[in-house]
């Protein structure tokens, strides 16, 4: 009788423990705490620049006139612009993640800024080119952007510089923690038992954000990591940037695309996207593949497409990256390069 007692005794004290903590939880959930933590977003959060949206979409934006690095409106600006545009100068509005933020480099290094200054330098200040571009920001992100502080710009165009994790969440991590909004219909974060406690559980967000040291936490980032990449190879899907860009991950990407294109109908400014590569050469790069299919994709929508790997000399690609491990960030030269590329899409 005393086992069966224990048994029954342990029994009760488990199903208590997990309708304390369902309880636990539901409480955080309705006071809404614990929601969204802006750790682990591309690590800016240790510099400060972030701050929490009020829009599900956005989830964060960065700080206004924050350390040199932001203008009034919070974009990776040095300079201010009137909402008012000047009706002699074109203005262009740009968009992306940190590729286009330019993380790591100084603002008047970043392409968009060195363009606008060597444009002006040979047109007499003929025009303007507000970067509007956030790290972290996949193409979803990117387009709510705009509308909530794009479009009172009024611009003659808007320009997407597009990368391939751009399908994601959060770039490489897909998903920081605290970041449980459904932007897509399909989370690929899903995958992993820990990425689902990421996204559905408050309770777990607060205990990752206050208890747990950074190298867990990476640690746990790395195993989330390790399961997708099993996921895609046991799949017989080659890249993770493959996974990203399957049918049930891409369409909620078009569909931003397909916003946008209405709102240039609507408000009457041009668009371009660009495809930013993963810096490997040419002969050597397995996502090309990948960039036809953006392509295909934003054509049928009618959205002219440039892909920037066909504007680069194979040979230079390796020493444009930001660091030797980095293939997707520039550092000052690629950005200059970038710049040099992108003056003849002006009067297009």
């Amino acid at each position: 009788m005393k086992f069966k007692n224990i048994i029954i005794n342990s029994f009760l004290v488990i199903i208590s423990c997990v309708l304390t903590l369902l309880a636990f939880e539901g409480i955080l959930k309705i006071f809404n705490i614990g929601n969204t933590s802006l750790d682990n977003v591309m690590n800016l959060n240790d510099t400060g620049i972030i701050e929490k949206s009020d829009n599900k979409k956005l989830v964060y934006t960065f700080k206004p006139n924050y350390n040199g690095l932001t203008n009034s409106y919070g974009f990776r600006e040095n300079r201010e612009y009137p909402l008012t545009k000047d009706p002699n100068k074109k203005r262009i509005l740009a968009l992306g993640d940190s590729v286009a933020n330019g993380v790591m480099v100084d603002i008047s290094k970043i392409f968009l800024s060195l363009l606008e200054d060597r444009y002006n330098e040979k047109n007499k200040d003929q025009i303007e080119i507000i970067n509007l571009a956030v790290s972290g920001y996949n193409t979803i992100q990117e387009v709510e952007f705009f509308k909530l502080r794009g479009l009172q710009f009024q611009p003659d165009e808007v320009w997407i510089f597009y990368v391939l994790n751009d399908p994601a969440y959060d770039g490489a991590e897909f998903a920081a923690i605290g970041k449980s909004h459904l932007l897509f219909s399909n989370q690929i974060d899903d995958i992993a038992f820990l990425g689902k406690l990421r996204k559905h559980s408050n309770l777990w967000k607060i205990i990752e954000d206050y208890f747990l040291s950074k190298e867990i936490k990476n640690r746990i980032d790395f195993k989330i990591q390790e399961k997708k990449v099993k996921f895609a190879l046991d799949r017989g899907i080659p890249t993770l940037y493959d996974l990203m860009h399957l049918d049930e991950y891409f369409t909620d990407t078009k569909n931003s695309f397909k916003e946008i294109k209405e709102l240039s109908i609507k408000h009457n400014f041009k668009l371009k996207v660009f495809i930013c590569p993963i810096l490997q050469p040419k002969e050597k790069n397995k996502y090309k593949h990948l960039h036809t299919k953006v392509e295909t994709a934003l054509k049928e929508i009618g959205i002219p497409v440039f892909d920037m790997l066909n504007y680069l000399d194979s040979q230079e690609i390796q020493s444009l990256k930001l660091s030797p491990k980095d293939e997707i960030h520039l550092n000052e030269k690629g950005h200059s390069v970038f710049s040099d590329i992108l003056m003849q899409f002006i009067e297009k």
